[in-house]
């Protein structure tokens, strides 16, 4: 009997093992309904607005979804299915196609050679509709050497719709296609297009030691009329790959479905899961929920019983429960001979010698533990004692630390001076201020200061205690030392004048530094993450024999740092040990110094005079009248959906023009010689922070998006709607960037 708050219900008459068609259609009727709901909060508490859903249905209805989210039937079984052969990737036909879309782009890979199927394709027996859906045959062999990098995997991936595979060669895609395709809903589906034949209606077996004809290069697939029915049906199914575990989830319909034509999709994946993939069919099904992307699973089916073998449950008899109370009141033992391996009857005379044994176990534990006891009550009293003597006699305890030296930390020195309770030594006044003494590098070219500096000033100053500013090079005391000394919360500008140090060749700026650092007796020696400090900080850290601390994003104490990693998707929160700590900052996480309002004092540094290890030969820069890419607040960026530096000239130059923007580029167009490496941005480029982020054409890899995600407003115009780069654009636009961006240009202009 099912209780009226049951979570499913199941059929009045006949088996149990089958789905109840009321509750399907309840739970899909339910779920159908969350999804709209969920979409239409979402929209109205989102900032950014959904202008074009994804759903292809041209009706206007208010109960069709903007956007088109997958609905999956999750399953639970009882047992792992291990059976190999329901473990290899299938497809059960559903009589709602989960492909209807007219403008569906599909991909059969194939057994080698490519060039047959291609011709059956084009075969004029081919359907026409489906012709026009495949856009692309590719053989098993042309797939691993064209798509081995992930790059181009993503875009084969992003390029098509629905995989179909030669079911011959369907297993070994795993590991050519890797977990792009296998971590998502596009998984190539299998289809039957091999040649097979048969006598009096069964299939001969070939005999592998019989070479083919040499020019019988189609042999191996069927007839164009099997190949389109084939291809057909697995259009027209659910794919299923199961995984040795307790769950699946296949999908069977959209959230743009009606709850009729889920509920007759659930019904159909369910009869061909029960039959043909699951292990004992419906005995083996624990449960049966339908789910959206975003939500909670709702249950169609739960077994009411704990399922095991029928020999796995032996009922109990009377002659058990005797023989279970006979063993309490009498215990017999059985005993095997060392030669002959015989058992000695059971019952008759009881041993005396288990008993003996047992009554030495419990002595000897019984000792055991009160020998503990003993030693515990002891340890608790020498406790007290010695707590007692330490608080008697406090001025012996003083002397005898002075004469046991301990080695401590200045930066625990200095935490126990803020904080008196704390039990650590008080530091000297002289250890205090060289705590908090911080020397910031400065970058300089041709007499000016370059604003990546600033940032390094911030970060100084947010560590506390007093800020040296340092800088070296021809005629920097009359120019850009006056410059630092300028700058609000400085104290002292340390200058040294030396024509070998003019452009900060780090193999002769180091000795420099190190010098410099070991006389002011600096403890923390800050410089920007750019080209200059990150070729001179190394260095400097090597030869003062401390760790480096790169990129940090944040400063916590004067000794705990966070950085990002992992192309910034993860942050680490650092904590150096060393009495110097050299450190490089993001120059977008450190801003707001000013500029104006100090009065430092400018002081002559210390010059080693070292022999120059490298000399300088010469430079070619190339001039720009546009902002510079680090510091500029408006960046156009293109990708490589440009396809060619003409085009990238063409598209993306006009636009930066028309914003008065800099122009940058991702990895990809460089590496593609669509623009100079200068313009790189992302986790091997520059970072950039301007107010408007512009980028047309890249999809958005985690790389490029370490070195741009805090931009103010991100921009992103890509013709593929799931292009990563949409999950952090503020705005985005879905086309074609050849007409878009000339399109915005020209809008620009005449505003302008």
């Amino acid at each position: 009997m099912v209780s009226s708050n049951a979570v499913t219900t199941k059929v009045t008459s006949g088996s149990p093992y089958q789905l109840d068609q009321n509750q399907v259609s309840r739970a899909s009727s339910a779920l159908l309904r969350h999804i709209k709901t969920q979409q239409v909060d979402k929209e109205k508490t989102a900032t950014k607005k959904t202008l074009i859903g994804d759903n292809d249905d041209d009706s206007d209805a208010e109960d069709i979804p903007l956007n088109n989210e997958a609905v999956w039937l999750v399953l639970t079984t009882k047992k792992h299915v291990v059976d190999k052969n329901r473990l290899k990737p299938g497809k059960i036909t559903i009589p709602h196609s989960l492909n209807a879309s007219p403008s569906l782009s599909v991909c059969l890979i194939t057994a080698d050679p490519q060039r047959a199927v291609k011709n059956i394709v084009a075969d004029e027996s081919f359907p026409q509709h489906l012709t026009s859906r495949i856009d692309k045959v590719i053989g098993f062999s042309k797939l691993k050497s064209r798509y081995q990098s992930f790059e181009s995997r993503r875009q084969l991936f992003s390029e098509h719709d629905v995989f179909l595979a030669d079911d011959r060669i369907i297993m070994r895609l795993v590991k050519t296609l890797g977990k792009i395709f296998y971590k998502s809903s596009k998984r190539p589906i299998p289809v039957r297009i091999a040649e097979i034949e048969k006598v009096d209606g069964k299939k001969v077996k070939k005999d592998p030691k019989q070479r083919s004809k040499p020019n019988a290069e189609d042999s191996a697939f069927a007839s164009p009329a099997i190949v389109a029915k084939e291809i057909e049906k697995a259009l027209n199914s659910a794919a299923v790959q199961l995984a040795p575990a307790t769950t699946a989830a296949i999908r069977v319909g959209s959230s743009n479905f009606t709850p009729q034509q889920l509920s007759e999709n659930v019904e159909a994946v369910v009869k061909g899961l029960t039959d043909k993939f699951i292990t004992k069919g419906w005995k083996n099904v624990k449960a049966l929920h339908v789910k959206g992307a975003n939500t909670m699973a709702m249950p169609i089916w739960l077994a009411s019983e704990l399922w095991v073998e029928e020999g796995d449950v032996v009922e109990k008899t009377a002659d058990d429960d005797k023989a279970i109370e006979g063993a309490k009141n009498d215990k017999k033992r059985k005993q095997i001979e060392a030669g002959e391996g015989e058992k000695i009857s059971e019952g008759g005379k009881k041993s005396k010698k288990p008993k003996a044994a047992d009554d030495d176990e419990a002595a000897s534990l019984s000792a055991r533990k009160e020998k503990l006891q003993k030693q515990k009550a002891k340890a608790l009293q020498d406790g007290e004692e010695s707590g007692r003597k330490a608080a008697a006699t406090p001025a012996k305890a003083e002397a005898g630390s002075t004469k046991k030296k301990r080695k401590q930390s200045v930066l625990r020195a200095a935490r126990s001076q803020l904080n008196p309770s704390r039990a650590f030594n008080q530091p000297t006044a002289s250890a205090y201020a060289r705590l908090l003494s911080t020397l910031a590098l400065l970058e300089q070219r041709d007499g000016q200061l370059q604003n990546s500096s600033l940032s390094a000033i911030a970060a100084a100053q947010k560590l506390g205690g007093p800020v040296t500013a340092f800088l070296a090079g021809s005629g920097v005391k009359g120019t850009s030392a006056v410059e630092a000394a300028k700058i609000k919360g400085l104290d002292k500008v340390m200058a040294v004048d030396n024509d070998a140090y003019e452009k900060g060749l780090p193999e002769n700026y180091a000795p420099l530094l190190v010098e410099n650092i070991k006389k002011g007796e600096f403890t923390h020696v800050v410089g920007s993450h750019s080209a200059f400090g990150k070729s001179l900080l190394p260095r400097v850290a090597a030869l003062l024999d401390v760790q480096q601390v790169s990129d940090i994003t944040g400063i916590e104490s004067e000794d705990t740092f966070v950085r990002p990693i992992y192309a910034g998707n993860a942050i680490l929160t650092v904590q150096s040990s060393d009495s110097i700590k050299v450190i490089t900052v993001r120059g977008t996480a450190f801003q707001g110094t000013e500029t104006e309002g100090g009065s430092a004092e400018i002081v002559e540094g210390s010059d080693p005079k070292a022999p120059a290890q490298t000399e300088w030969v010469s430079e070619e820069l190339a001039k720009s009248e546009r902002p510079d890419l680090g510091v500029a607040s408006r960046v156009v960026s293109g990708g490589r959906g440009l396809k060619s530096k003409e085009e990238f000239d063409r598209v993306i130059v006009p636009l930066a023009d028309s914003l008065g923007a800099a122009i940058g580029a991702s990895r990809a167009a460089v590496d593609s010689g669509f623009a100079d490496n200068s313009l790189q941005v992302g986790q091997t480029g520059k970072n950039v922070a301007p107010q408007l982020y512009l980028c047309a054409g890249i999809s958005g890899a985690i790389q490029h998006l370490a070195g741009m995600k805090d931009s103010k407003v991100i921009a992103a115009i890509n013709k593929d709607p799931d292009a990563p780069i949409f999950q952090v654009a503020d705005v985005g636009l879905v086309g074609d960037l050849f007409e878009k961006v000339p399109e915005m240009t020209e809008k620009l202009k005449a505003q302008a």
